[in-house]
């Protein structure tokens, strides 16, 4: 048991955690918990090449083998598996449809259309289009809130994304640094029935932005 220690409290809990809560859940990043479940099976088979003088420690080693093997195997058959996919986007077409106020306050939108290529300097690939809403506005801040739902249009298909940014300027653009998260709610053709997240990001120099789409499909 001593010579399982090192490993077995972290390893064994993120594993058992994840078997738990979300054994029949579409994972967006699968191949990150492969990866851990096969570091796992590695670290405690080190374990047991090393030398045997203490018996009890010989003995307690194969139940720590066995369960890593049923623990990989339960994250490789997973009923679904995921894919990255990275997009370039620059906005191309800018409206804001004001309120009655036209204080970008409350029920202000942002429409938005964008093109994508598949890396930074690559050839236009398909289009995004994004409309955002804003939901509350801290006016002493200077800040606001916004659900934003957005359709991306690629050659193999569309999906749907949706998020809600909060704590950002509800007057101006976005700016360097701004980052946020969403998930993808489905699609059409080749991304029919996926599901997933994403992570947006603006570059540095802020004429474009970069989205990792973490697709997760049902296998077939």
């Amino acid at each position: 048991i001593k010579n399982c220690k090192p490993s077995w409290d972290s390893e064994v809990s993120y594993l058992l955690t994840w078997l738990i809560g979300n054994r029949f859940r579409p994972l967006a990043k699968l191949p990150a918990l492969r990866y851990r479940a096969k570091e796992f099976g590695e670290n405690l088979k080190s374990l047991s090449t090393e030398s045997e003088a203490n018996t009890s420690r010989s003995v307690m080693k194969k139940p720590c083998l066995i369960l890593s093997s049923l623990l990989a195997a339960c994250a490789l058959s997973s009923t679904a598996f995921a894919e990255d996919l990275t997009l370039y986007s620059k906005v191309v077409k800018h409206v804001d449809a004001h309120n009655e106020a036209k204080d970008f306050g409350v029920g202000h939108r942002r429409i938005r259309e964008n093109e994508i290529r598949l890396s930074e300097k690559g050839k236009v690939v398909g289009k995004c289009y994004s409309i955002s809403t804003t939901l509350k506005v801290n006016s002493k801040a200077g800040t606001g809130s916004r659900v934003a739902l957005g359709v991306v249009q690629l050659p193999k298909g569309t999906f749907w994304t949706e998020t809600t940014v909060t704590d950002m300027p509800h007057k101006a653009v976005p700016g360097l640094g701004h980052k946020h998260s969403g998930i993808i709610l489905g699609g059409t053709r080749d991304y029919e029935g996926v599901t997933g997240s994403y992570d947006l990001e603006l570059s540095k120099d802020g004429k474009y932005t970069v989205t990792v789409c973490h697709i997760v499909r049902d296998k077939k």
